[in-house]
């Protein structure tokens, strides 16, 4: 056990309730790394007892809540915020003990957000509390800002890890060594050599890192000194929207176009339910877990539901419709108005015919409006486990939307209305969330040439081989699948080694860090995606683990 240096004491105004050694009311907490935890010793004394010789509750969740920043400061090498904190008090920690041990270590990373799990111990070694923390990481830039320049035990050598947000690629381990006699932390990794590095590798690192689709460029160049009206008004747009109608067989369908994923759900969703309604969706459902509280910032509650292999099941649905109905008071709450699903999911799973069918009967039986989330839809409709086409997805919802930028164009979105009227006030509305493209005709030629001659299901269907053949190399060689994902997007199990030794030549995005020993990474294919790349990787995984 090794005690941890505090990182804090030359910084001007620190001055901690928990940690500062000069705060005549502190704590006064020191720290130290045992293997994966990092824990500290206190003794309670009688001046932080709640009831009589029993140690107050807000105290136990302080004492949790500061050990969980010091494992992010020692274990991830940076600092950053609680985001949420649960404390289970399973019996009474006595004042009178003569010390307490409160130790935490990570328990899971997904990107920046890390959850540490905590336990206080009695002097018997009897487990009085436990707890769960949530914490947003911060980058290293940031972390310097608030003074943070590193946290080392005695002895002087860290295990950082560089939380840089410019490029997943960058999240690395590499060891500094501290120079008591400079000041400064040296290290032989270059962050600028990295950056660098990155344009020269094959990259799976997602489906929109490539340009535009040739098609669709050589269609914006013959058109380029046209003059049309704006904001859609256009005969390209008026095109593509009658070739979208006609591809899903409904010609009454309403059909809009905006520039970027977030924005048009965010502009959907706030333009479908009324103030006081709120979006149904699963746990790791993208509005909740990758639009920064898009949702929530014009008025609407995410209301999360667990999941099912990341899909919303019809019974968990029903279930929670019928709890919350029943309760005499609901009409208090934030009203359910909306399902959100994204087609495929956010572990690229892919709804079934049945899933989908059964989903829509049971929003329909509580009143719910079913929007389907389609920015990889393309490759959900094009993997062989999608047993229906688009025309089947379009009278199984209310509203979805047709992603492009995902799927080859440079951007846009096309939202369709298929099983209810669009809301009144929707084209302002679009405007009022600043999702009106000017040159509205940019939109409608690429979704014209997308739906023109199926370029957007080859493209898609291209994808999908593409992803088949990454998991198959990553078979050949030994390495688990973390989710079966039948869609273009793979997530591979790898170790802190193998991490390490594929990034320097492959970009590609971890998704979670599971444990000390697994790191789950992401690889994603798209229409871009060369057999020559695929051979590469296969050549690179040969030579790393030979």
């Amino acid at each position: 056990m090794k005690k941890i240096l505090n990182p804090y004491l030359n910084k001007e105004g620190y001055n901690c309730v928990c940690c500062a050694p000069n705060n005549p009311i502190g704590l006064h907490l020191e720290f130290w790394e045992e293997n994966e935890d990092v824990l500290t010793i206190w003794n309670p004394g009688e001046n932080y007892q709640g009831w009589v010789n029993t140690l107050h509750g807000g105290i136990i969740s302080m004492l949790m809540d500061e050990v969980a920043g010091w494992v992010i400061n020692r274990k991830l090498q940076t600092t950053g915020v609680t985001m949420q904190l649960n404390v289970k008090y399973k019996k009474p920690v006595m004042t009178t003990d003569s010390q307490i041990t409160v130790r935490g270590h990570i328990a899971s990373q997904r990107r920046n957000i890390v959850t540490i799990h905590l336990t206080l111990e009695n002097s018997k070694g009897e487990v009085c509390d436990e707890g769960e923390a949530v914490y947003f990481t911060f980058g290293s830039d940031k972390a310097r800002e608030m003074g943070f320049e590193g946290c080392k035990v005695e002895g002087g050598v860290i295990a950082f890890y560089l939380l840089i947000p410019l490029h997943p690629c960058l999240e690395r381990s590499v060891e500094l060594k501290y120079q008591p006699s400079k000041s400064v932390f040296t290290s032989s990794y270059s962050n600028k050599n990295r950056i660098n590095n990155l344009y020269n590798m094959i990259s799976f690192e997602s489906d929109y890192n490539n340009g535009t689709l040739p098609e669709i460029l050589e269609a914006l160049g013959k058109t380029n000194d046209e003059k049309t009206s704006g904001y859609g008004f256009d005969p390209y747009t008026e095109a593509a929207k009658e070739k979208i109608r006609k591809t899903i067989g409904m010609e009454d369908a309403d059909v809009t176009f905006l520039v970027g994923g977030t924005q048009t759900n965010t502009t959907v969703i706030d333009s479908v339910l009324l103030g006081c309604e709120g979006v149904i969706c699963v746990e790791t459902g993208h509005i909740e877990v990758h639009e920064s509280g898009a949702v929530e910032a014009f008025g609407h509650k995410v209301i999360t539901l667990p999941s099912t292999d990341s899909k919303l099941n019809p019974n968990t649905l029903a279930s929670y419709m019928d709890i919350f109905l029943a309760d005499e008071t609901h009409s208090h709450m934030v009203q359910p108005g909306m399902v959100y699903i994204s087609m495929p999911t956010e572990l690229g799973m892919v709804y079934t015919r049945e899933e989908l069918e059964a989903l829509y009967t049971t929003c329909q039986k509580y009143d719910l409006r079913l929007f389907v989330d389609g920015a990889r839809l393309g490759y959900g409709l094009m993997s062989e486990a999608c047993n229906y086409d688009l025309p089947f997805l379009a009278r199984h919802c209310d509203v979805f939307y047709i992603g492009g930028t995902k799927v080859g164009a440079m951007f846009g979105e096309a939202v369709v209305f298929s099983g209810m009227k669009t809301p009144k006030y929707f084209f302002t509305n679009v405007k009022r969330h600043g999702a009106l493209l000017a040159k509205g005709r940019m939109l409608g030629i690429q979704f014209d040439t997308l739906f023109t001659d199926n370029l957007y299901f080859k493209v898609s269907r291209h994808a999908i081989a593409m992803s088949e053949r990454i998991r198959s190399i990553f078979c050949k060689h030994g390495i688990n699948i973390a989710y079966d994902s039948p869609t273009n997007q793979q997530f591979v199990i790898l170790s802190p080694t193998l991490y390490e030794k594929l990034s320097q030549k492959v970009a590609f995005e971890i998704w979670e860090r599971k444990s000390e020993t697994e790191i789950i990474c992401r690889f994603v294919t798209s229409w871009a995606t060369r057999e020559e790349e695929l051979e590469e990787l296969d050549e690179i995984l040969q030579n790393i683990l030979s």
